[in-house]
């Protein structure tokens, strides 16, 4: 169901998305054959839970494929620029972008705790799709991946002395400020009502 919560522009997502969808689904098909054609077969979504050297907690991850595989899909976006109203979804050409790095840091993730099984991301859209491997990016290659990995760990190691340093809920969220304008806090207004009244906003 489309958002009720906004100024209406989920509502047009939705039914242009369903005009879409049979297009995107044979492209990513498509694109997944192609990326897992040397697999002897084909598992779906599982969860990796492995600890990573000098951390207290585990990594979480779930790769879609084959515990080192994800599919991206790509959507078409309103446009106000466009006679039709709508600019067509783009494939990424490399994973250098901020967003695409964020799916970098993802596959690392998977990496790091299948035993460093070679990644894959399939990228697809209504017209094509794209497989990134470590054959053909550098972002995907060990030696980088093994750079993104200590990063990743940073980041635990805070969050980590985060949990250590608070002796309760309250303590914790006073630890960080919230930023509402990230599109993580996307969510219906009930949602950020709590939020804020959790972090004593209102």
């Amino acid at each position: 169901e489309p958002r009720e919560w906004d100024d209406g522009s989920d509502a047009a997502r939705h039914q242009k998305y369903i005009e879409e969808l049979p297009a995107v689904v044979d492209h990513a098909v498509m694109g997944l054959r192609e990326a897992m054609a040397r697999d002897n077969r084909i598992l779906g979504e599982i969860e990796l839970l492995e600890k990573l050297p000098g951390l207290a907690l585990p990594h979480n991850t779930r790769p879609d494929y084959n515990s080192r595989g994800d599919l991206k899909t790509k959507w078409s976006s309103p446009s106000k620029r466009s006679k039709s109203g709508w600019q067509n979804a783009s494939l990424p050409s490399s994973l250098t972008g901020m967003f695409d790095l964020n799916n970098v840091f993802q596959a690392a993730g998977f990496w790091a705790t299948n035993g460093g099984q070679p990644p894959f991301l399939v990228y697809a859209n209504a017209s094509d799709y794209r497989i990134f491997h470590p054959e053909n990016c550098d972002e995907l290659k060990d030696d980088f991946l093994a750079d993104v990995v200590e990063e990743i760990k940073v980041q635990h190691r805070c969050t980590e002395n985060l949990l250590r340093a608070a002796e309760t809920k309250e303590q914790l969220l006073g630890m960080v400020a919230p930023d509402f304008n990230e599109i993580a806090w996307r969510e219906p207004p009930g949602y950020i009502a709590e939020a804020k009244r959790i972090w004593g906003m209102q």
